[in-house]
């Protein structure tokens, strides 16, 4: 019996599921024109033209279709933040949920090109952070119960280190000054996030700026600094 599925990132699957003889996978990847009439659809109610379109497609060639979903409803997020600090954040539900005022109403917003593209750049700028940092599985690992990890370099050749706490100052452990040395030697950056208690039981991470230090000494200031 054949099960047919639908998705857009088979590499986060289990693995023996998605090997060759298992599965056959076929990869669609629209092209220009394609990919024009998709975006076309999305921002159908906005008034852009063709040519617009066009330019918005090709600006922002190397991105999938969801990039243009996530860039119209960026457009709409500034209104939805200024509703909530309006009505304040507790009383947001009796306010949008069989409210005698109705649901809130919101005027047409600018999806002038100009806004289009400088939006997009934002976003553009908030996935090559996560690109670098790509802590996404050292996120996994510490929510597994690994709460301190050494620093790790990844394909990129960017790394993670998570630092322990003890009385309100960041310590390197023996272990982490050698693994920040060996990513130097080899000219990897360091990205660092941190968590405390609270935090950490709601995965809310911290960042602090990419480490490009020369030295270790700048390195290690850096990462105890962070």
């Amino acid at each position: 019996m054949p099960i047919i599925v639908t998705g857009n990132d088979f590499s986060t699957l289990y693995e023996p599921l998605i090997r060759d003889g298992r599965m056959e996978k076929f990869y669609w990847e629209p092209n220009r024109e394609e990919k024009i009439g998709i975006v076309a659809g999305i921002f159908e109610p906005d008034g852009l033209s063709r040519s617009e379109i066009e330019q918005l497609v090709d600006t922002f060639v190397n991105q999938p279709i969801d990039f243009f979903k996530a860039l119209r409803a960026r457009i709409y997020d500034e209104q939805i933040r200024e509703f909530i600090y309006q009505v304040g954040l507790e009383n947001v539900s009796s306010r949008v949920v069989n409210s005698v005022e109705g649901p809130p109403i919101f005027p047409k917003q600018n999806f002038s090109l100009s806004r289009l593209i400088e939006f997009g750049k934002l976003l553009g700028a908030k996935q090559q952070r996560v690109q670098e940092m790509r802590l996404a599985r050292e996120y996994n690992q510490v929510l597994r119960g690994q709460h301190t990890e050494p620093a790790k370099s990844n394909n990129n050749g960017n790394s993670a280190a998570n630092v322990s706490a003890s009385n309100g100052k960041n310590l390197l452990s023996a272990e982490i000054q050698k693994q920040v040395q060996q990513l130097l030697d080899s000219g990897y950056k360091i990205g660092v996030e941190y968590v405390d208690e609270r935090r950490f039981c709601t995965n809310s991470w911290n960042s602090c700026a990419i480490i490009t230090a020369n030295s270790f000494s700048e390195a290690s200031a850096a990462l105890e600094n962070c």
